[in-house]
């Protein structure tokens, strides 16, 4: 009885993995009559299944909850390491069991069982079947274990976001979420194979011209691509456009001198030392610079020092899979007042670094400079509160 319990969790976790396995091939194998046995569909909706498979099986596992509540009772789950969350996942004995029983099992199983759309797609119909299993795997494998890897990374964060430690209905919540997938998938691969066929369409359209019309084509493609690489940019200089003509037309209301704007637009792009424009209102002098956030949701973060931080990161679903930081230095000299205005402006700014920091509001100081939006600064030099 006491050898029963001591294997009972290994017997548990073994049950576990291959009901994922099964599960994500019961979904697929659904999907895939919907997509009416389409090879390039099929070998499309492969990972994607098996993603949301596993991240279902992840949110609703005990020992990976007990693993990120822990870690969320220690440590910032705002300010994580992502490394130190990929230490713990790697080096759980549970976790490290059932992924390499989910790396075993394509091994085991014939081919024909969930992954022969890719193998016909990579090797075609005819190819001989040991060949066609071999490369599938070589490709399988390590594919199985980053979506693996990822799914119980991001279901870490999911799990200790939560802001209630209430008991999950682990076998209840994982039957809704399979239950609930599956329809998701089945209605989403009806629209892969539209998306595919369109871009069939738009692929042989293309290829006709070319042979018609290729330099015409091949300008049309370049200048769209153009636009779509641009886009940001392009969206920044309207905004910056829009800013510019508000400021000319309050200080002529005001009665305010605004010198000349001196290269408008090339902060978007590069930041240099030195004053974009001045505005003198009364008595005084107001030295501006201009900083953008060509990304909404890039946080800024500007030190006393004059340097400021860019926090870039890639998430989904509230979770941050990687972060990475860039800084600049917004520092100027001059004579007066010396104000910073970002434009156009993230969701988030701070004081600080991205170690230390506290939220800050347009117009309040950080260290020699003054911090505006240009709405913000618009309306102080509107109400002549530019220096409170």
């Amino acid at each position: 009885m006491e050898d029963f319990k001591k294997y009972l969790p290994i017997y548990l976790r073994i049950c576990r993995t291959v009901a994922l396995y099964f599960a994500f091939l019961a979904i697929f194998g659904i999907c895939y009559l919907f997509t009416r046995f389409a090879k390039l569909a099929g070998a499309i909706l492969l990972p994607l299944v098996f993603h949301s498979t596993a991240r279902v099986f992840g949110e609703t596992d005990r020992k990976l909850g007990e693993l990120a509540l822990a870690y969320r009772m220690e440590k910032d789950i705002h300010h994580c390491m992502p490394r130190e969350i990929l230490r713990l996942i790697l080096t759980s004995k549970d976790l490290l069991l059932e992924l390499g029983i989910l790396l075993s099992l394509p091994i085991i199983f014939p081919i024909e069982l969930g992954f022969n759309p890719l193998a016909t797609l990579l090797l075609g119909a005819t190819a001989p079947r040991a060949l066609k299993k071999l490369l599938t795997l070589a490709i399988v494998l390590p594919v199985f274990f980053g979506i693996w890897l990822l799914s119980r990374y991001s279901a870490f964060f999911w799990i200790a976001y939560r802001e209630q430690d209430d008991k999950i209905h682990y076998i209840r919540d994982l039957a809704l979420k399979l239950l609930g997938i599956t329809p998701i998938y089945a209605i989403g691969s009806v629209g892969i194979m539209y998306v595919l066929e369109i871009f069939a369409s738009i692929f042989y359209i293309f290829k006709a011209f070319f042979s018609l019309y290729f330099w015409p084509t091949l300008i049309l493609v370049l200048c769209a691509l153009g636009f779509f690489l641009s886009f940001r940019f392009l969206r920044a200089c309207r905004i910056r456009r829009k800013f510019f003509k508000g400021l000319k037309h309050l200080c002529a209301e005001l009665g305010a001198t605004l010198s000349p704007i001196k290269r408008p637009y090339r902060s978007l792009l590069f930041l240099r030392d030195e004053v974009n424009f001045t505005v003198q209102y009364g008595e005084k002098t107001y030295h501006c610079k201009l900083f953008c956030a060509l990304k909404r949701h890039t946080p800024l973060f500007f030190s006393q020092h004059g340097i400021v931080q860019c926090l870039h990161s890639f998430r989904f679903r509230r979770v941050e899979y990687f972060r990475y930081t860039t800084q600049f230095d917004f520092s100027f000299e001059a004579e007066g007042s010396k104000m910073l205005i970002v434009n156009p402006v993230p969701k988030e700014i701070y004081a600080g670094s991205t170690a230390f920091y506290r939220e800050i509001d347009t117009g309040e100081s950080i260290g020699a400079y003054k911090v505006f939006t240009a709405t913000g600064f618009l309306g102080a030099l509107s109400r002549n509160v530019l220096d409170r």
